[in-house]
């Protein structure tokens, strides 16, 4: 599918210019491979969006690793798989915020081949019973529907900032925990609402689209960039410049959505 770029003051366009392509992701290695992005300036996450293709069928007790994991001085985290911390029954993606609320199901499993995720801010999060909270998609539907239960009630957690000058990580936790072993294309983070229509629109029926028109404050398109599938930096497509690197040898692949 083709669809024609669209010109923005001030936002930083691929390299190939012309039509929207997609032609590379990263595979990580799931033993130590990160990418690192430090940004500049504080960024309020509400919301984060990435294309996975984990290597093993994910289910509900076993750890498949971290998509999406801050500075080692916080618990926040988009995971995959279950059995984390023990606090939630058959998690299958799991968001940490000191308290730990997800998608869980007893017999679904998602298998392997690529799949679409996002994480989205909301005031009465579906996700975490009508209190505030991130509400999960994945492949375009919002599927979130557990939280821990300590204390008697459901955890409040607050919109998530990432702090200016501290390093996140694609494909494990901060302090180099929970290594993905599997591919990641088209990551995105957002600082303003991002509706269900969004998700739909970046769903895009299971093929990437250009994100452009949503302003992401973070685009880091994993090859289809400037970096058009060389190097070790993935650059932000947005106009804000946090530029990734690759660590530990994370390859290109050509194997896409």
């Amino acid at each position: 599918m083709s669809l024609v770029l669209p010109t923005f003051s001030g936002f930083a366009q691929p390299a190939t210019g012309g039509a929207f392509t997609n032609e590379y992701s990263v595979d990580f290695d799931g033993a130590d491979d990160y990418m690192g992005v430090t940004p500049s300036s504080s960024i309020d996450l509400y919301g984060i969006s990435m294309w996975f293709n984990c290597d093993t069928t994910i289910d509900n007790g076993t750890i498949r690793g971290i998509l999406f994991g801050p500075d080692a001085s916080t618990n926040w985290f988009l995971g995959l798989g279950g059995n984390f911390s023990g606090y939630l029954v058959d998690e299958l993606i799991s968001i940490n915020k000191g308290e730990r609320y997800g998608y869980g199901s007893s017999s679904a499993t998602i298998a392997t081949g690529w799949h679409h995720v996002a994480a989205v801010w909301s005031t009465s999060s579906a996700t975490n019973s009508g209190a505030n909270g991130y509400d999960i998609y994945l492949d375009g539907v919002k599927v979130g529907n557990i939280y821990d239960t300590r204390g008697g009630s459901a955890p409040t957690p607050a919109l998530y900032t990432l702090a200016s000058g501290a390093e996140f990580r694609i494909g494990q936790r901060g302090n180099a925990t929970y290594p993905f072993a599997g591919k990641i294309d088209e990551v995105a983070i957002f600082d303003s609402t991002v509706s269900s229509s969004d998700i739909t629109a970046i769903y895009n029926s299971g093929v990437p689209a250009d994100l452009a028109s949503l302003r992401p404050v973070g685009w880091w398109r994993m090859g289809d960039g400037t970096e058009a599938g060389s190097g070790t930096t993935i650059y932000d497509m947005s106009s804000n410049s946090n530029n990734g690197t690759l660590t530990h040898g994370p390859t290109y692949s050509t194997d896409t959505p």
